[in-house]
This record gives structure tokens, C-alpha cells and sequence, in this order.
């Protein structure tokens, strides 16, 4: 599995989301840097975006989150999952 996060976030305004990515991203990426002795780029430039429009898909979301780590057959302590 290539280095990506699933998350499902809520916000009020739809350019704030953009703000936060880049907050976390940024501030990720420097970290994992700084423990790996690397620097550059850590995550990839784009990211996808998808508006959860009923409450069905948003279960179907988070089972999907759920399942991901277990269809890359990742072991509990290679992956962090909170919901």
C-alpha cells in the first residue's frame, strides 16, 4: 500500500478543507521526515475530495475505511485506525 490516508472529515466551509490538508500534510511530512533522516517531497501533490450526500454512503465510507488496511493484509500494529 503506497503511503495515503483515508479519513472522513467534516467542515462548514469548503475552502477550509483545503487549508487543513495542507496543514496536516505539511506537518506530517516533516515529521516522518525528520525519523526517517530524509528530506523532500513525503506525500503526493494531489488528493481526492468526495462529498458524502447521504447518510448511506457515509456508512458505506467508513466500512471502506475500516477494510482498507485489511485488503493490503496489514497487521493491527502497521496501520492506526480510530472512528
Amino acid at each position: 500500500m503506497p503511503n495515503h490516508v483515508h479519513m472522513l472529515l467534516e467542515t462548514t466551509d469548503a475552502h477550509l478543507l483545503s487549508n487543513i490538508l495542507k496543514g496536516m500534510k505539511g506537518t506530517s511530512a516533516r515529521k516522518v521526515n525528520q525519523l526517517l533522516n530524509e528530506s523532500g517531497s513525503f506525500w503526493a501533490d494531489e488528493s481526492y475530495d468526495h462529498i458524502v450526500r447521504s447518510e448511506t454512503q457515509l456508512h458505506f465510507l467508513i466500512e471502506y475505511v475500516k477494510n482498507n488496511p485489511i485488503k493490503a493484509d496489514l497487521k493491527p500494529d502497521q496501520y492506526w485506525l480510530q472512528l
